[in-house]
């Protein structure tokens, strides 16, 4: 393995493009390789974004075929032909380990993964799992539930069973219906926690087990139509909106346009990313040293002002200025480029 495969191992990423290696190599052979590396990758034009999979820690295999769906914890960021790409046959004896590297290799027998990054844990376990009868039924039922019930009615939502949850469905066995309890919940999206019992054909209690599914509800999110880069200014025409389910992993998606216009990237983002609330800062509005206009209300009383910024500062922040004819210092918060109000006792 060379020093950049290494690496990148130690980060928890692997690069799918990345030739593994199949033999030993000298040291001179390795630098060669790695200045040819270079020059080929210097020649390439870049891409206009890469793709991150990011693998579950544990898969839990449900059907004769484990698919690249079956792995992913981010499953949008492929199309669907490739979300149903066959990897391997599932096990059928007893759970299996597979490192970072064994999973890469499996992946670079499809050429449009080649450009994309893998990043998990170092070992995945793939789940063997007799009998999903009553997962998928009690998956059924729970749906059927949200679907009539408040908050969940007014959305489109899925829900998924984490590995302990499906256990212990199937340790109740077979059952002919459930009875759904929500409880301690701050939110209604994301790990919700329910008490579910579950009963026999002639309606008798078999057992009540609680369980922490993931309820995912589908929404319209924004990405860039284009790359740009940090510093860039968020315009109307750079958004676009596609559907995503939300719940899985709550890393504030931006769903409104109005979140993002205005705003300044706080980081490069390439075309088709998701935007999320970190990667967005309110625009500078005044520059330390340059003239901007105050507002003061007082009663029916409004006077304007020209003062001199101390500070540089971003819209919504509270900075010094300075009054040039009186050279009084007094503090204001920015409504706008080169606006200010001040409230009356700051």
């Amino acid at each position: 393995m060379n020093h950049r495969m290494m690496l990148l191992l130690f980060m928890g990423t692997v690069w799918l493009g990345c030739q593994l290696p199949v033999a030993a190599k000298s040291a001179a052979d390795a630098v060669r390789e790695d200045r040819q590396d270079a020059e080929a990758a210097a020649a390439v034009p870049a891409t206009p974004s890469v793709r991150i999979l990011k693998l579950k820690d544990i898969v839990i295999c449900k059907n004769t075929d484990i698919t690249l769906r079956d792995l992913l914890t981010n499953p949008t960021v492929l199309t669907a032909r490739e979300a149903d790409e066959v990897l391997m046959k599932t096990p059928t004896d007893q759970d299996i380990n597979l490192s970072i590297v064994d999973i890469a290799y499996l992946l670079q027998r499809h050429p449009t993964l080649l450009s994309a990054k893998l990043r998990g844990a170092r070992t995945i376990c793939l789940r063997h799992l007799n009998d999903m009868r009553f997962v998928d039924q009690a998956k059924k039922q729970l749906l059927q539930y949200l679907r009539a019930n408040a908050p969940w009615k007014e959305w489109e939502v899925d829900v998924e069973f984490t590995p302990a949850d499906e256990t212990l469905v199937n340790r109740v066995g077979e059952f002919k219906r459930i009875e759904v309890l929500p409880y301690d919940n701050n939110s209604m999206i994301g790990v919700v926690a329910f008490r579910i019992s579950f009963f026999d054909d002639h309606d008798r209690l078999l057992s009540k087990v609680n369980v922490n599914p993931v309820v995912l509800r589908k929404m319209s999110a924004m990405v860039m139509k284009e790359n740009r880069t940090i510093g860039h200014i968020v315009q109307r025409s750079d958004l676009k909106q596609i559907p995503v389910w939300i719940g899985g992993e709550k890393k504030g998606y931006i769903t409104e346009e109005n979140e993002c216009i205005g705003k300044e990237l706080a980081k490069d983002v390439p075309a088709g990313e998701l935007l999320r609330k970190p990667d967005l800062l309110n625009p500078v509005c005044a520059q330390r040293g340059q003239v901007i206009w105050v507002t003061c209300n007082s009663g029916a009383l409004t006077v304007k002002l020209a003062v001199q910024a101390m500070e540089t500062g971003r819209l919504g922040d509270v900075i010094k200025v300075q009054n040039r004819s009186t050279e009084k210092e007094f503090s204001v918060e920015l409504i706008g480029p080169k606006q200010a109000v001040h409230r009356l006792g700051t």
